[in-house]
């Protein structure tokens, strides 16, 4: 029969309590009868290591939960983590973005560069800009039309027919071709003075196969040797 004590020793509420009273209670202890006696309360022999004592449920639940709150402090937490993850991957798509636009840039810059045509105007003595003034003596709409015909030119790979064609009888004179409400508008000009760009001389209007003014052939091609040097010239949409 066990006296109180040796019952209280015996039966600890927490492991670390149990660790140390069995400790003691071994160096008491040495006889074969008083070890089968603890094997048979739940504690195994000193002789096989460490005891394990029977916990309560309440003891072992409270034990698990305790376990579990340590984890997440011992190991990086699960949003730490997918924030970390997010941010990683938005930087690597933000870079991938910034590149291909970088890219497309740069080829729309070489292409603007070496494949666009640029239209210029011939500006006289005084600084006037001839193509302007008879642009603004022709109607609204007409005015607008040939607008959009030249912007339109700007960004075709060869000017052609129908919206370019050769002066007859003409090496380097061509002819701008717009027609609206029944009018066929041209506008005589020449490649140059620099890669890619196309000066309009002067503006007119064809009826019967002959121009108005009469003489704006003649005077285009002597407009023509003015602006072989650049000057004379200016952007068209400046």
């Amino acid at each position: 029969m066990k006296s109180a004590q040796e019952s209280r020793i015996m039966k600890p509420r927490c492991p670390m309590a149990n660790a140390v009273r069995y400790s003691a209670l071994m160096e008491a202890t040495t006889s074969v009868g008083a070890l089968k006696q603890e094997a048979a309360t739940g504690f195994e022999p000193a002789i096989r290591g460490f005891a394990r004592p029977r916990c309560s449920t309440t003891s072992a639940r409270r034990h698990t939960k305790n376990k579990r709150v340590a984890g997440w402090f011992c190991r990086p937490s699960l949003a730490a983590l997918f924030a970390f993850n997010f941010l990683i991957s938005f930087d690597i798509v933000l870079l991938l973005y910034q590149s291909v636009k970088t890219f497309y840039l740069t080829i729309w810059y070489y292409y603007y560069i070496f494949m666009s045509w640029r239209f210029k105007d011939y500006i006289n003595e005084r600084g006037d800009n001839e193509i302007r003034q008879w642009l603004d003596s022709l109607p609204k709409p007409a005015r607008f039309k040939i607008d959009a015909r030249i912007r339109y030119l700007q960004n075709v790979e060869q000017l052609k027919y129908p919206y370019v064609e050769k002066w007859v009888g003409e090496n380097d004179l061509y002819e701008v071709r717009v027609v609206f409400g029944g009018t066929q508008y041209r506008s005589l000009g020449c490649y140059g003075p620099q890669r890619r760009e196309f000066t309009l001389l002067i503006g007119a209007v064809e009826k019967g196969g002959n121009l108005e003014p009469r003489d704006a052939v003649k005077t285009a091609k002597t407009r023509m040797k003015l602006i072989l040097d650049g000057s004379h010239t200016c952007e068209h949409f400046g």
